[in-house]
């Protein structure tokens, strides 16, 4: 699909199938956000840079409509979450959260934006070096013509230590990864061997108690 020297990490695919978000490290700019084009050809498709600055970008996604992307930057000596239109960014800056902001995912139908609520210098300072507790924030969105509208960002509930992505479809059930080894984590965050077996549960919702 796409080749170069540097390392890269895909982060999303925009829902109608037509591009796909990477972050790009190594370059002269520490992180950046690039995209490909998916459509078909018999040649490989050329990346194409979204954000290069003298920071890093990290951890995008597309907005469920493909006009937005959310990602997170230390542009202000610590990592917050940002929104710019795509695949122009220059159409809109929107700063969403306030004193940090990490790993920022949409509601399946636009209209909430989340976001770990984290506290971190420039520099790759491990998840586990992390002190303090971390909130998942909600924000409410409203589009508005080619622009938005984005609310005050609300403490949703206290994310258990070790969080890393996590996912989340209406707002109401979230699913996430808790890294092994993490301080506090307990079991949940017991340290794993390798080859330890992954269980899929299904139908995991709280079913009500007769």
């Amino acid at each position: 699909m796409f080749k170069s020297d540097e390392d890269k990490h895909p982060l999303d695919w925009s829902r109608d199938g037509r591009y796909l978000l990477f972050e790009r490290d190594g370059g002269k700019t520490d992180a950046d956000l690039w995209y490909l084009p998916m459509e078909k050809s018999s040649s490989p498709a050329e990346a194409k840079p979204y954000l290069q600055t003298g920071f890093g970008e990290r951890n995008a996604r597309f907005s469920p409509d493909g006009r937005f992307v959310a990602y997170q930057s230390n542009e202000s000596d610590i990592f917050e979450i940002y929104v710019q239109t795509f695949p122009d960014p220059k159409g809109g800056k929107w700063t969403i959260s306030k004193g940090g902001g990490q790993w920022p995912v949409w509601r399946k139908d636009g209209k909430e934006l989340f976001y770990i609520s984290r506290t971190r210098t420039r520099g790759n300072i491990p998840a586990a070096a992390v002190i303090g507790p971390r909130q998942l924030m909600a924000v409410e969105v409203s589009t508005t013509g080619s622009g938005a509208k984005f609310g005050t960002p609300k403490a949703l509930f206290e994310m258990p230590p070790g969080v890393a992505p996590y996912a989340t479809m209406d707002g109401q059930k979230f699913l996430a990864l808790i890294l092994p080894g993490a301080p506090g984590a307990g079991a949940a965050g017991a340290a794993l061997t390798p080859g330890a077996p992954i269980s899929l549960v299904l139908n995991w919702a709280p079913r009500p108690k007769k």
